[in-house]
């Protein structure tokens, strides 16, 4: 199952920073306690990400001001509250060529995140294009998703394919809106809510849905099988708070072939 961490992390790499700060103010408690430096992380480089580094600073001065906070998590948010200072700093600028910030991105997602930031504050026609290579060609998923978050912020007018596995879909990241598509998804969002009468269960499904969605966007989830997807989340759920759960009977009960279940979870996890 993805932590809530890493399904804020997908989030994150969806670019669709305003739904991560919503789920990081929905779920605090829960991320903290998973791993408190990582959230820290997440929350101030969101507003870094938006260019906000005061508000940054606030999240910075919140966290300080709270009691009982481990020395872990204060030399961290010192460290942090310096990087930020910094960040404020007018410096010299560095310039990359095209074919070096090509280069950067054909690298790690650590040295891909230093190209989109530069592509971000310069945009020009020709990052437009090598945006759209990377979206079109690339083979990193998560370098295809940070492109495609650039590509929505920039308004890139293009009409492109966008390929997950096997799936493939026309987009124009112009016209994307992440919110829209999570508006789509509502009569989902709504049944799990209430899916069970385990909390738990509803929790940990919402969560695997959640995931699902961040890596599936911008790929239509209207043709998906409704009652499918809502059969795999309780089965996966079900297993992780049960390890003894049986899977077979699970199906048996709602008529479901094993191999008809397999063919889902393959296709779509």
């Amino acid at each position: 199952m993805s932590n809530k961490l890493e399904v804020l992390a997908s989030i994150v790499d969806s670019g669709a920073y305003d739904s991560a700060l919503s789920y990081i103010k929905s779920n605090e408690e829960e991320l903290l306690a998973l791993n408190p430096v990582k959230t820290i992380e997440y929350n101030v480089k969101i507003y870094l990400f938006k260019n906000e580094p005061w508000s940054a600073l606030d999240v910075i001065n919140d966290f300080q001001n709270r009691p009982l906070i481990s020395v872990e998590v204060e030399l961290y948010l010192r460290e942090l509250k310096d990087f930020v200072f910094k960040s404020m700093q007018p410096k010299k600028v560095t310039t990359y060529s095209l074919g070096e910030l090509e280069e950067l991105l054909n690298k790690d997602t650590k040295h891909a995140d230093i190209a989109f930031k530069y592509i971000f504050n310069n945009p020009t026609q020709e990052t437009d294009e090598l945006i759209i290579k990377m979206i079109t060609n690339g083979i990193n998923e998560r370098v295809k998703k940070l492109a495609l978050a650039i590509a929505m912020e920039l308004k890139i007018d293009q009409n492109l394919t966008w390929t997950y596995r096997n799936f493939s879909t026309k987009i124009n990241p112009s016209k994307l809106n992440f919110d829209e598509y999570e508006t789509n998804l509502k009569d989902i969002k709504d049944t799990l809510k209430s899916y069970s009468k385990n909390i738990t269960i509803n929790n940990i499904m919402n969560e695997l849905f959640d995931d699902f969605m961040y890596r599936f966007f911008p790929l239509p989830i209207s043709e998906i099988n409704k009652e499918m997807m809502l059969i795999y989340l309780e089965a996966e759920a079900s297993k992780l708070l049960d390890p003894s759960f049986d899977i077979f009977a699970f199906l048996r009960r709602r008529n479901i072939e094993f191999s008809q279940f397999e063919t889902f979870k393959t296709t779509y996890f």
